[in-house]
C-alpha cells in the first residue's frame, strides 16, 4: 500500500510538496534547540566527530545532524548554509550518500565548512554514487552483478508501465531521482576536496580506513541490496593539512582544549570568586565555614569577656581584614600587619585596639579562645 501512494505521489507531482511541507515543520521543532545540544554534546566529547545528512543512520558518538531530523537526537543543520560550530573543534565529519543531492557550489560550500571546523591533522569522509558505476552500466558485456542490478532497480523504482529493465532509463532515472544533482566520479570529488584546501585524498573501499572510528560507518547497505551498494558506492577521504598528535588519526584533545572536568572546574572557581567579591557577606560567611573546619570555632563569633555595649556579634575579621592569625585570610593578608592599625573599621562596628584587653595578645594581634 504504501509503495501505491508513493508511486502515485510521484505521477502526480506531489511527493516534493509533500516532502518539502513535513520537512518544514519538523525543522520549526528543531531549530529553536540545537545550539543547546550541540553544547552539550562539544561539552561531553573530547574528540567530537560530525556526521552530516544522517537520516536514519544515527551513529553513536558523534553529532548527527540533518536537514530533515527524524528524531530528538539529530540536530538540524543545512550543509550549504555555516556551520554553527567552533572552528577547529571537530576530529572527523562524515557523510554518506548526501553530498550528491547538492550541486557544485552546494558541495564546496559543505566541504568549505567541513575544513574549516576540522583539527589539522582531522579527517573527512565521503561516500557518494559513483559516476563510473552509472557508465559502466551502459557497457554491452556487463558482469552478472551488473544485470542484475538492472533488473532490480528497473523492477524496484521504474514506473510499471515503462521501458523495462532497460539500462538506458536505469541510468536516467538514477541521475534525477531521489533529489540527485551532481554525481561524482573520483578525480571530480578529489577535485572539490583539493580545492578547499584538504590533502592526501584516498580511495577506500566500504567499510574500511586507516582510521579505527572511520571503519564500518557506512549504512546505506540497510536500504538497498549489499551488493548494489557495493557496486553504486564510492568512499573518498582526506585530511586537513596540519601536525597531528600520536598516530595522526586519533589523537588527543590540544592542549589549549580544556577537558570537560578542568572547565568545570574553572568555572566553578570564577562563580564562587564572583559571589565573594560582589554579594554582601559572602566573604565573611566564607571565613566562618573555613574556621569551623580548621580551627573549631567561627571566625565571628562574639569573644568572650565582649564589654562592646551592645555586645558585637564579631571581632572584625572579613575577607580581607582580621585580626587572629587563624583566619583563612591570613594566607593573603598576615595578621601580624595589623596591629599598627589604631582602629579597624568592620562593617557593623569600630574595634580599637583596647576593645578587649585580656583577649588581646602583646602584639596586638586577637586570639579567639578555642574551644
Amino acid at each position: 500500500m504504501r509503495d501505491r501512494v508513493r508511486r502515485f505521489m510521484e505521477r502526480t507531482g506531489l511527493a516534493e510538496p509533500v516532502r518539502a511541507a513535513r520537512a518544514a515543520v519538523r525543522r520549526g521543532w528543531a531549530i529553536p534547540g540545537r545550539r543547546r545540544k550541540i553544547a552539550a554534546y562539544c561539552r561531553d566529547h573530547d574528540q567530537p566527530r560530525l556526521h552530516i545528512g544522517c537520516g536514519g543512520n544515527a551513529l553513536s558518538g558523534w553529532l548527527n545532524t540533518d536537514l530533515d531530523p527524524a528524531s530528538d537526537d539529530v540536530v538540524y543543520l543545512d550543509a550549504t548554509a555555516p556551520f554553527p560550530l567552533d572552528d577547529a573543534r571537530f576530529v572527523h565529519v562524515f557523510s554518506e550518500h548526501m553530498i550528491e543531492h547538492l550541486d557544485w557550489s552546494g558541495g564546496q560550500a559543505m566541504l568549505r565548512e567541513c575544513y574549516r571546523i576540522l583539527r589539522p591533522g582531522g579527517r573527512i569522509r565521503v561516500a557518494t554514487p559513483d559516476l563510473a558505476f552509472l557508465i559502466d552500466l551502459y557497457r554491452a558485456d556487463k558482469s552478472e552483478v551488473q544485470r542484475r542490478y538492472v533488473e532490480w532497480s528497473a523492477k524496484t523504482h521504474l514506473p510499471p508501465d515503462g521501458p523495462g529493465a532497460l539500462d538506458s532509463f536505469v541510468i536516467n532515472h538514477f541521475f534525477r531521482a531521489w533529489g540527485h544533482r551532481l554525481i561524482y566520479d573520483f578525480d571530480a570529488l578529489k577535485l572539490a576536496l583539493e580545492e578547499i584546501g584538504f590533502a592526501e585524498v584516498v580511495r577506500h573501499a566500504l567499510g574500511s580506513s586507516n582510521a579505527p572510528a572511520l571503519r564500518g560507518l557506512e549504512r546505506h547497505g540497510d536500504a538497498i541490496p549489499p551488493e548494489f551498494n557495493l557496486l553504486e558506492t564510492l568512499v573518498v577521504e582526506a585530511a586537513k593539512p596540519g601536525r597531528v598528535t600520536t598516530d595522526g588519526l586519533d589523537g588527543p584533545t590540544p592542549r589549549n582544549l580544556y577537558s570537560t572536568t578542568m572547565r568545570r572546574i574553572v568555572s566553578t572557581c570564577i562563580t564562587a570568586l564572583l559571589l565573594w567579591a560582589l554579594v554582601p557577606g559572602s566573604g565573611e560567611l566564607l571565613e566562618n565555614a573555613v574556621h569551623l573546619v580548621r580551627e573549631g570555632h567561627s571566625a565571628h563569633a562574639a569573644p568572650e569577656g565582649d564589654r562592646h555595649d551592645p555586645p558585637t556579634p564579631e571581632h572584625g575579621c572579613s575577607g580581607i581584614v582580621h585580626l587572629c592569625s587563624c583566619c583563612a585570610s591570613s594566607s593573603f593578608l598576615p595578621a601580624q600587619a595589623t596591629p599598627q592599625v589604631p582602629a579597624l573599621e568592620s562593617r557593623r562596628f569600630v574595634l580599637t585596639a583596647d576593645a578587649h584587653p585580656p583577649a588581646m595578645s602583646p602584639g596586638g594581634v586577637y586570639r579567639p579562645p578555642r574551644s
